[in-house]
């Protein structure tokens, strides 16, 4: 299966994303949903609460211009990312930790 990650201009990042899917949707569509964040400029403080609602607590990384994280897999429906400054978030989702389809996630206007 291929994949691919769309490469939006910066001046399309945003500061605040919530992943419309996630592990915990009620007809077991995905195995495995994890959440791929990329910064655009030093410093950029960025919260990840990769359960959504549920009883995890958020967590913070610091991640300069052109880094990157992975929350590999236990993403669920609801999931946020906060950032500080600029940042694209990608989510990819699939079956068995065969990812099988990549969205790309995005602000609102």
């Amino acid at each position: 299966m291929a994949g691919a990650v769309e490469v939006p201009a910066t001046l399309d990042y945003g500061t605040s994303f919530i992943s419309p899917v996630g592990q915990d949707m009620t007809n077991k569509l995905f195995q495995y949903c994890g959440l791929f964040v990329q910064a655009a400029q030093d410093g950029t403080s960025v919260t990840i609460d990769a359960d959504g609602p549920g009883p995890a607590a958020p967590f913070t990384v610091l991640l300069n211009r052109g880094e990157s994280y992975l929350v590999n897999g236990g993403v669920r429906r609801g999931a946020s990312v906060q950032a500080s400054k600029i940042v694209q978030v990608t989510c990819s989702r699939g079956i068995s930790r065969r990812i099988t389809r990549r969205i790309g996630l995005r602000c609102g206007p």
